[in-house]
């Protein structure tokens, strides 16, 4: 069957305008070009949080698309051409239904479209224009995710001196007794020497101790008025030292409490930071959802991304005044696009942006199930990255994995590191 001329004109000429869109997305979250065009404020900030973890979906979904048409230019036996489109088409449709898995297999698929366009170029001697933007684009994404598109080669190393295995995980506060059973289940299947937990309620210390008090003696945990903002450092390790720090700001009258410990290993004293910074996206999201009016969302969303910079700031002037070793983990609230991502990116090390394969996103699919058709929901995975483990680099970071544990509205995170 021929296609018209002036409908593959229509078709490139739609194809080139939504690239363009694409690029220009990519350029104001990825490559932080807002600052130059828009306000910082907090509902363009939080907005570009959301597209952090999203813009790559239609440069990946299309992609097989683009495969079989650079192919089938290779290809004259109608069946095959057939075959490949279906294929195609398939392959398309798992990746809507299993975007986290798709994503890791980007790996695969991107030097087969870099061998393709290779082949078109020599065959043709030219490129057309939506092809040439929809390749600028994959290039944005090679450039934003770097390692994490590879499967980490460290994590095959097997531990030695100066390893720790650390979980870090947001377990929501309004869970209680039985519920927390699958906690204790991974943290004894899994055995890390150390494991960060955000988010506990009042029952939580007396059941934690109970629980994990012969494997983890070592405990501390945050005052006991405040649960939600608070968490606590569970350890193998002896600790040197312990305190509470409570930090307070101007923009609302509720603290945050940040767990510190000091361990030894080597000979090295190990800072520990635990931390839950203030949200400021959940309005927003009521927002978008039609759960909340918009005089009511942009108020809220200001006082509480204003309290969470000031939140930030005061930790990383804690943090920043260690020389020693310094691993900082917990339910950040914000994504690796944002200044407060930067601000401690910029001396720290992110354990899944070095050593994670995949999107390493923990936030999203628990809370949105229920704002989502049922029919829809095979479509919602978690699509915000929230949660960091950052190291100094004293350490190498070996291994960085998501768990699929789905009992909070976060999943833990699994990081293995060195001392060097």
């Amino acid at each position: 069957m021929t296609v018209p001329k002036n409908f593959k004109r229509l078709l490139a000429g739609l194809l080139f305008i939504f690239w363009l869109v694409v690029l220009t997305a990519q350029g104001l979250v990825w490559a932080n070009l807002r600052v130059l065009f828009l306000p910082r404020v907090p509902t363009v900030e939080l907005a570009a949080s959301l597209l952090q973890d999203t813009l790559w979906i239609p440069v990946a979904l299309v992609l097989p698309l683009y495969l079989w048409w650079l192919s089938r230019r290779e290809t004259r036996h109608p069946g095959l051409r057939i075959a490949i489109g279906a294929a195609a088409f398939l392959l398309l449709l798992w990746g809507l239904s299993a975007m986290p898995t798709f994503f890791r297999l980007l790996f695969l698929l991107m030097p087969l479209l870099g061998f393709a366009v290779w082949r078109e170029v020599r065959r043709s001697r030219r490129l057309s224009a939506h092809l040439f933007l929809y390749l600028v684009a994959c290039t944005g994404l090679l450039l934003n995710y770097g390692p994490q598109l590879f499967p980490s080669l460290s994590a095959l190393r097997r531990p030695g001196p100066g390893h720790l295995k650390i979980l870090d995980y947001n377990i929501s506060s309004v869970s209680y007794g039985e519920k927390r059973n699958p906690i204790f289940d991974l943290i004894a299947r899994e055995s890390p020497d150390i494991v960060f937990i955000q988010e506990i309620n009042s029952s939580d210390r007396k059941l934690f101790q109970k629980r994990l008090g012969e494997e983890y003696p070592h405990q501390l945990w945050a005052d006991r008025f405040e649960n939600y903002n608070g968490g606590a450092i569970l350890s193998r390790l002896p600790f040197k030292s312990t305190r509470n720090i409570d930090i307070g700001t101007p923009h609302m009258s509720g603290h945050t409490n940040v767990n510190h410990a000091v361990v030894s290993l080597m000979g090295e004293e190990i800072h520990l930071f635990n931390c839950h910074l203030y949200p400021a996206g959940h309005a927003f999201l009521q927002l978008l959802f039609g759960k909340r009016t918009l005089a009511s969302s942009l108020a809220q969303t200001r006082t509480a991304y204003q309290r969470r910079l000031a939140e930030a700031e005061e930790l990383h002037r804690i943090v920043s005044r260690v020389e020693a070793p310094v691993i900082l983990a917990g339910d950040f609230n914000d994504t690796p696009n944002s200044p407060l991502y930067r601000r401690f990116s910029d001396e720290l090390q992110n354990s899944f942006a070095t050593a994670g394969w995949g999107l390493g996103t923990t936030y999203g699919h628990y809370s949105l199930q229920g704002s989502v058709s049922k029919y829809l929901r095979f479509l919602i995975f978690d699509f915000l990255r929230i949660d960091q483990v950052f190291a100094s680099r004293h350490f190498r970071i070996l291994e960085a994995r998501v768990m699929p544990l789905s009992i909070s509205d976060h999943r833990p995170q699994l990081v293995r590191l060195v001392l060097y």
